[in-house]
């Protein structure tokens, strides 16, 4: 399962390095509004908004959407992300980058009106994580983690980005993990490349992880059958060997 959550993790890195380079994305604090805002295929409303248009009340709206914070929703082919406007200024940011990123993604997800199978439950708790590092990717890119990682503390990096202390401190845990694997000896000292080759590493250690099992996987079928083989030959030895018995003491009496 921790192979499927990095496949996840790089991924959702991935879509976030695309989104960057297409819009050519540079200024931080990112105005995760007005890039949601100039994406074609994606309209932000209100909860109020929301109530206004289909003349209910807000309550309504967070209840059809199963959310007090915010959910994303397809109508007649357009795709809309309705938030709740009233959250906590950081919240919201990781909010609106979360729901944007299910979309960018393209995930399922699973109808309002259907009831979750297993299946649907350990694919929606990926979709969850993916969501949730698109956005952590998107406001607080790889790339900057590594650059500010020796000198700024956790808050000041929330202040910088405009995320929560929380956001922060896991998004420089998981960096750390990566420079513990390795990171360090491949990224780029040239600014400009850091992303790419962060990437790139990303990648290169998923397949190093992937082919790893592959073998492991391949030498434990080996071993099975050759244990399974000399488990067999034992049994007919044995069995041979019971027959053998039972026949001298048949004939001979002993």
């Amino acid at each position: 399962m921790q192979l499927k959550y990095e496949q996840s993790f790089l991924r959702a890195a991935k879509k976030v390095q695309q989104l960057t380079n297409e819009k050519d994305i540079e200024k931080f604090p990112l105005p995760i509004k007005q890039v949601i805002k100039e994406d074609d295929g994606v309209f932000l409303l209100t909860y109020k908004q929301t109530a206004e248009i289909n003349k209910c009340t807000i309550n309504d709206v967070a209840r059809f959407g199963k959310s007090n914070e915010a959910f994303h929703i397809q109508i007649n082919g357009m795709n809309f992300i309705i938030y709740n406007d009233e959250m906590y200024y950081k919240r919201l940011r990781f909010t609106l980058a979360h729901e944007y990123g299910h979309l960018k993604l393209n995930h399922s997800g699973t109808s309002l009106n259907h009831t979750k199978t297993f299946r649907d439950t350990m694919r929606v708790k990926l979709e969850e994580y993916e969501a949730n590092t698109f956005a952590s990717c998107l406001l607080f890119p790889l790339n900057l983690r590594y650059k500010y990682r020796d000198y700024m503390s956790i808050p000041e990096i929330a202040d910088l980005f405009q995320i929560s202390e929380s956001a922060a401190s896991i998004a420089m845990k998981i960096l750390d993990e990566h420079l513990h694997n390795g990171l360090e000896e491949v990224i780029s000292v040239y600014e400009h490349e850091q992303f790419s080759t962060y990437i790139s590493y990303l990648d290169e250690l998923l397949q190093d992880k992937i082919e790893y099992l592959q073998s492991i996987n391949e030498e434990y079928t080996n071993w099975f059958h050759e244990e399974y083989e000399n488990y067999k030959q034992e049994e007919q030895d044995r069995m041979y060997k019971e027959v053998m018995d039972f026949n001298l003491i048949h004939f001979t009496g002993y």
